[in-house]
């Protein structure tokens, strides 16, 4: 199936932004007390709202970041920057 790409603030030499095909939305889930963030699938809290993001990543199996050169995919940018070395060596 053809990926598409979503439009971002990147420059367009940065990883692209692929949405997950068949996604699910986690439900709505008010904040934990002490202002922590807490997943709408498991209910695990996150001192931050990015740090949650990324764990949804595990139930949705969304891979947002994808290499350029191979079209292998990544949950985090982090994940994309250290596949990139790879290319290099």
């Amino acid at each position: 199936s053809p990926l598409s790409s979503t439009s971002s603030s990147r420059p367009p030499s940065g990883p692209t932004l692929v949405p997950p095909s068949g996604s699910r939305s986690p439900p709505a889930v008010p904040r934990p007390p002490g202002g922590r963030h807490g997943c709408g699938f498991c209910g695990k809290p996150f001192g931050s709202a990015s740090a949650r993001q990324i764990h949804l990543r595990s139930h949705t199996g969304e891979r947002p970041f994808r290499c350029d050169l191979c079209g292998g995919r990544f949950t985090t940018r982090g994940n994309l920057k250290v596949h990139l070395r790879r290319h290099r060596q």
